[in-house]
């Protein structure tokens, strides 16, 4: 499979679910959960068949996608995964978002840190840049597309 096509294949997967995640959204409910939770459960749901469509973009023949497929499904109880470690600023910036997130939430506002004293937002930019900062490497790298 030409990669064009994984992007066309790959788009195609993915608008399909968007459509089929809005039509569905608020026709499918658990019994005895409440809104919230049917949601959440939605999203998860819906992310995990996300997540399967990049094996559209990432497969380089349909072959590949009937083989990672079985992996996926065959080979739950092995966790001895080839990819490397996150970095230590990945490690430490995603608690930092995570609970920027969950304050943001609560605020019910996006623009809830314009609140905040300058000393709090400097600090939290402070440490939203010493990640950044962690995560930056020297070394030169190739083109995430030329990757696949």
């Amino acid at each position: 499979m030409e990669p064009a096509w994984n992007f066309v294949f790959w788009g195609l997967y993915q608008g399909i679910l968007l459509c089929l995640y809005r039509y569905l959204e608020n026709k499918l409910s658990i019994k005895g959960f409440s809104p919230f939770w049917n949601s959440v459960l939605a999203t998860f749901f819906f992310f995990i068949l996300t997540c399967y469509g990049w094996l559209l973009f990432r497969a380089n023949s349909l072959e590949q996608v009937v083989s990672f497929t079985t992996i996926l499904i065959t080979n739950v109880g092995d966790f001895n995964l080839s990819i490397p470690k996150p970095s230590l600023s990945g490690l430490l910036g995603l608690p930092v978002l995570i609970i920027y997130e969950i304050i943001e939430n609560y605020f019910n506002n996006t623009h809830f840190y314009l609140r905040f004293r300058p000393v709090v937002k400097g600090a939290f930019y402070a440490i939203l840049m010493t990640m950044i900062l962690m995560g930056v490497s020297n070394e030169p790298q190739q083109f995430i597309y030329f990757q696949f």
